[in-house]
């Protein structure tokens, strides 16, 4: 316990000095966070290497540990493969950062080099390799662990990652994580999840002594990886020792919070129609800000929600059976809440997004229908006339605004355009076709058609309706035979 004590006042001590080093070096190489007028809400610029101070903290702490600790379980874990693991992945996932930081790379090669720091560690031999239930049972991954344990270090970063967005957020949410974290590995005499997680939580406290507002340095997305990774690490490896039904649910209700966070962002993201990477000023912490809450309350309100999820998480910890089930309906009432508290806005798009999917497939089976059947009728056309016929219902169908067809033999010119209803605004954008009415080497015509898209997307079915429809129109053409075209209307 002693050595436990030292190793949290050790990371903590190692953590101030360090900071205070790396918020001059950021600020003299420039490596400052600045202020955009629309997400980030800092006041002026900082410097964001917090990450690297954290990183040789927890990893100088434990050394210390080991050191002073005399042989034992303690310094018989530095010589381990999974420490090895442990230390080379913290340090890929804080580089990477770190090179985000400095250079801003683009979201795609993050990902990338994210992805092959978390493969790294499933190669170094730290797997999830089975799932559990809340209600008993388990069953092992297989070669799904892979897939398993990459999402799950991904999912870990890039959640502390998006929650980064207020002084002392992230680091806070870390923290009360980690607590979590520390608690269940102390009921499961978990040496090693319970060392890192001790010097993690003493860096996080020496840098929150200048992360919090008024904050005067960053985690960067060096530190946001970081804790991530650590936080995925400890998470991981509780519930590889432990033999609960819950492991692997404990550190994902601890992690709540940035969790939430990131799936409201990603399912906001989807229902606009957005790259998953698109920035914007709807996360939980903008949505407080915009609520009237100040920069310090909004931050101890998500203290607050990590608090209350940490309950949850480790009352999982102590409970079986169907009193796990009672902690989940309990955690399902607190998050439907939540969700209408700070979630309205996903719900509506998703609403808005779910009920245009179902209208568009609807739409475009229509459309489908519309042209087949077009494609028949006009099969059974016996003149010119009928054609026009077709072509006329079908471009109602199609909900068109005008088809215009000039035939190349000088024949009459068929038009058509929708009447004007005054109850609709003038259309917003314009889809145009003009598509040659041919038939193997002879040309017949063409035919123009135009949509108003009024707003809204186009059906991906049109153009190939269409087109279908274009066709089928050539074809009868020439069975009707309005006018033998002559050889300069051949094509070349």
């Amino acid at each position: 316990m002693y050595v436990l004590i030292a190793t949290g006042v050790g990371a903590a001590a190692i953590a101030v000095v360090l900071t205070l080093i790396v918020r001059g070096i950021g600020r003299a190489a420039g490596v400052m966070d600045k202020p955009d007028g629309f997400r980030k809400v800092n006041p002026r610029q900082l410097p964001r290497l917090g990450g690297v101070a954290i990183f040789f903290a927890v990893f100088g702490a434990m050394a210390g540990a080991a050191a002073f600790s005399g042989p034992g379980v303690i310094r018989d874990y530095l010589f381990t493969r999974d420490f090895l693991t442990l230390f080379l992945g913290a340090a890929g996932a804080m580089i990477v950062g770190l090179l985000d930081d400095i250079y801003s790379v683009r979201a795609r090669y993050k990902l990338i080099l994210l992805t092959l720091v978390a493969a790294g560690v499933y190669f170094g031999g730290h797997r999830i390799t089975e799932l559990t239930n809340p209600l008993g049972g388990s069953f092992e991954l297989g070669l799904a662990g892979f897939v398993v344990t990459v999402f799950w270090f991904l999912a870990c970063m890039n959640a502390v990652n998006l929650i980064d967005g207020l002084d002392g957020l992230a680091s806070g949410v870390a923290f009360f994580a980690v607590a979590t974290l520390l608690v269940t590995g102390f009921t499961i005499n978990q040496t090693s999840g319970v060392l890192l997680s001790v010097a993690l939580l003493g860096a996080l406290v020496g840098f929150l002594y200048f992360n919090f507002y008024p904050a005067s340095i960053f985690l960067g997305d060096s530190g946001s990886y970081l804790l991530g990774f650590l936080i995925a690490f400890i998470g991981s490896s509780t519930a590889q020792k432990s033999n609960t039904v819950v492991a692997l649910l404990i550190p994902i209700i601890a992690l709540g919070v940035p969790i939430f966070d990131s799936t409201l962002a990603i399912l906001r993201r989807w229902a606009k129609r957005l790259p998953i990477s698109a920035a914007d000023r709807q996360h939980i912490h903008h949505r407080l800000l915009d609520m009237g809450l100040s920069h310090r309350q909004a931050v101890l309100a998500l203290y607050l929600g990590c608090v209350i999820l940490a309950a949850f998480a480790l009352t999982m910890n102590v409970t079986k059976g169907a009193a796990s089930l009672w902690v989940l309906l309990g955690l399902g009432a607190f998050f439907v809440l939540v969700m209408n508290t700070l979630g309205r806005i996903e719900l509506e798009l998703l609403r808005e997004r779910f009920f245009g999917l179902m209208d568009s497939g609807r739409r475009d089976g229509e459309i489908r229908k519309a042209g087949f059947e077009a494609v028949e009728r006009f099969r059974r056309a016996a003149d010119l006339p009928a054609l026009w016929d077709v072509l006329h219902t079908v471009a109602e169908r199609l909900e068109l605004d005008s088809v215009e067809v000039t035939l190349r033999s000088g024949g009459e010119p068929y038009a058509w355009t929708r009447p004007n209803d005054p109850a609709e605004s003038p259309p917003d954008a314009t889809w145009r076709a003009a598509i040659t009415l041919k038939t193997d080497d002879l040309l017949w015509g063409e035919v123009v058609f135009v949509k108003s898209t009024r707003g809204g997307p186009l059906s991906s079915q049109l153009p190939e309706i269409s087109t279908l429809i274009a066709n089928a129109l050539a074809a009868n053409l020439r069975r009707l035979n309005q006018g033998e075209p002559s050889d300069d209307n051949a094509a070349a």
